[in-house]
């Protein structure tokens, strides 16, 4: 392990041990950080005792997650837009009666 892979860890451990940090959300604040894919892979693979193929799946898992929480904060707006929209039309059909 290289010394900047080291200081990585280092942080991760405390966070795992003072927040009880999980795999998949140490791995997606890690990417957050901008810490290459291999770096969290082996990070993973080292704080949480992983095999490879575990590490793999909470990476997966991970990006899955985050595609669903784009996906919903899209349907949000866009039921925050139908809905102002209707209100708006309902306004301008009261408006015009």
């Amino acid at each position: 392990m290289n010394m900047k892979d080291r200081g990585i860890f280092e942080k991760f451990e405390s966070l795992i041990s003072e927040k009880g940090l999980s795999a998949e959300k140490a791995f997606i604040l890690a990417e957050k950080m901008q810490i290459d894919f291999f770096t969290r892979i082996r990070m993973l693979r080292k704080l949480y005792n992983l095999s490879l193929a575990e590490a793999k799946k909470i990476a997966i898992i991970s990006k899955e997650h985050a595609r669903d929480s784009y996906r919903d904060v899209n349907e949000i707006m866009e039921d925050y837009h139908s809905n102002l929209i209707k209100t708006l039309e309902s306004c301008l059909k009261t408006e015009s009666i």
